[in-house]
């Protein structure tokens, strides 16, 4: 009974981070999408790539963060 429930903690621990990793992998697709209509609004959009840019790097902090044993 102990070894069944020690497994499911284990698989519980393990979904959360594939769950972490898939949300911190749709923020960073975000960015790029955001950057991507930065450039398209030009001058109009600089502020914005701002912005997408700062979503990009805590994106990419989270990313190294989960990849840490």
């Amino acid at each position: 009974m102990r070894d069944h429930i020690k497994k499911t903690n284990e698989l519980s621990d393990r979904m959360g981070k594939n769950q972490k990793k898939f949300l911190t992998f749709r923020r960073k697709l975000l960015a790029l999408n955001a950057t991507m209509e930065a450039a398209k609004a030009g001058k109009a959009g600089a502020k914005f790539a701002i912005a997408a840019h700062d979503m990009e790097v805590l994106a990419s902090e989270q990313i190294s963060d989960l990849q840490e044993p």
